[in-house]
């Protein structure tokens, strides 16, 4: 099964990535600084409804970011931001309590701290709110690979596992994420 193929390959991976020694960084040579990789989680879709409405709680405010390919940035200093999708268009609550439509339908939102809560569960890095073509509502993490894999591995491996399952864990999530991504 594919399950079955993933595990081998995975397992493979480990084999390897124990076999083979590091690289060494010479004096002269210059060090590059690896960009860090984001990863994109879905986790929640929603048929967008006149009464589909979302509060995002931070204790810092709020970056708001619009989509890829526009430079439009603007901080909100409120503890708690409030959006909303009527007629398949998304709508964000300002401070004088009128909703102002969000010129793309979608919006990233930002904590300088990387927390943000959502229906009482917190996340790490930013909230995505998108409308699809089809009016539906996605709600989407994005956050750093290696933050993802260490929450994986916290919520999907049992604290009693030796070490190297948790590791072994931590490679397949790594493995999967990296392959979807």
């Amino acid at each position: 099964t594919n399950l079955s193929k993933f595990f081998v390959i995975s397992l493979l991976f480990l084999f390897c990535s124990l076999s083979t020694t590091p690289n060494t960084v010479q004096a002269d040579q210059d060090i590059a600084i690896p960009s860090v990789k984001k990863i994109r989680v879905l986790l929640e879709e929603h048929t967008a409804t006149n009464q589909t409405q979302f509060i995002v709680k931070s204790r810092h405010g709020f970056v708001l970011e619009s989509p890829v390919g526009t430079n439009n940035t603007a901080v909100y200093k409120d503890k708690e931001l409030r959006l909303v999708c009527k007629n398949k268009n998304l709508f964000l609550k300002c401070h004088d309590g009128q909703y102002k439509r969000i010129k793309y339908n979608s919006i990233e939102v930002c904590d300088p701290h990387n927390k943000l809560t959502i229906g009482g569960t917190t996340y790490q890095g930013s909230l995505i709110f998108r409308v699809d073509e089809k009016g539906k509502v996605l709600v989407i993490n994005k956050l750093p690979l290696e933050d993802y894999i260490y929450s994986v591995v916290r919520s999907e491996s049992i604290p009693s596992w030796p070490l190297g399952m948790q590791k072994i864990q931590a490679i397949i999530s790594r493995t999967y994420a990296v392959y979807q991504m």
